[in-house]
């Protein structure tokens, strides 16, 4: 049995679709038509999609970086799993404001890799959470005058990054993301114990 370098399809994914200067395009060559995409639980499906995808996602993040910070295959080259890091300036990641505060996300994928060389399927998982919740810390504003603030998605957040994650719960532990722009379809909800 011939063993596929897997590995190095995967980094020529990275380096031409993912670090600068990224190139959507690049996706064309290199993912099958059928591909999918599965992030936060939602699934993206076709080549087309998943471009305008990587295009909401990339303009959405100035200066983005993605760095590898490791990448493996499984014995017959059918699986790869690839730990990565991107870093950039907020510009309306995750339906925040585009305030262009530093970003920082860890994720890692699971890619499908065909015989013919193409990718088939991507499962990502990120700590979108992390960087979701530290953007809206980042956002809160320093007067008292909180009201706009009052949302039950904030309420939950500033009460996580206060310590007090047993005071608020939600109906769902992570953020998605989606062709629409990325937007948290997050529903929380206050503990009778959490403070008004």
């Amino acid at each position: 049995m011939v063993r596929r370098d897997s590995v190095s399809i995967v980094e020529n994914f990275w380096r031409e679709v993912w670090k600068a200067p990224q190139n959507p395009d690049a996706i064309d060559r290199l993912v099958a038509e059928d591909f999918v995409i599965t992030s936060g639980g939602n699934e993206i499906r076709g080549r087309e999609a998943f471009k305008d995808w990587v295009v909401q996602f990339q303009t959405r993040i100035i200066d983005l970086e993605f760095e590898t910070v490791e990448t493996f295959q499984s014995e017959d080259g059918s699986r790869v799993a690839s730990r990565w890091r991107v870093t950039g300036k907020n510009n309306g990641f995750l339906g925040t404001a585009p305030r262009h505060e530093p970003i920082e996300m860890l994720g890692t994928a699971i890619l499908a890799v065909r015989e013919d060389g193409l990718l088939g399927h991507n499962w990502v998982e990120r700590n979108a959470w992390k960087s979701t919740a530290a953007l809206f810390d980042y956002e809160r504003p320093a007067s008292s005058d909180r009201s706009r603030w009052n949302s039950p998605i904030t309420a939950s957040i500033t009460a996580r990054t206060r310590g007090k994650a047993r005071r608020s719960r939600c109906t769902s532990s992570h953020w998605s993301a989606n062709t629409s722009g990325m937007t948290p379809p997050m529903r929380c909800r206050r503990s009778s114990a959490s403070p008004r």
